[in-house]
């Protein structure tokens, strides 16, 4: 069984972008590593595709869809999905409504309610 990579250098400074500007505990930083990984696996298999090509000779000489479309695909959609979990943007797409970046202390939530 093949061990999982690390975070690619652009993942690692985007994991440590998202952590300063928002609120996390073990389960949004366990979703986040996730949601990167299949990040950097999705720009992985595309850069494969975008050199060999999007078919691969087949059976019989006949052409067929390279195999690695699938991953691009289930890597890209997993990427977005556990962004979009988290509420966090994905490039491309317009803005959703944003999460708090972190939670009001005690004080800062009893002023906002005497407002």
């Amino acid at each position: 069984m093949a061990r999982l990579k690390a975070l690619s250098k652009k993942s690692q400074k985007l994991k440590k972008d998202i952590l300063k500007e928002w609120e996390s505990d073990s389960a949004f930083i366990a979703i986040l590593d996730t949601a990167l990984r299949y990040r950097d696996l999705y720009h992985e298999a595309q850069a494969i595709v975008d050199k060999e090509g999007l078919t691969v000779p087949g059976v019989g000489g006949v052409d067929k869809a390279h195999p690695l479309l699938v991953t691009v695909k289930t890597a890209g959609a997993s990427f977005m999905a556990g962004f979009k979990q988290l509420k966090l943007d994905i490039p491309g797409e317009e803005p959703q409504e944003k999460r708090p970046a972190r939670r009001p202390t005690g004080s800062e939530a009893l002023a906002r309610r005497q407002n």
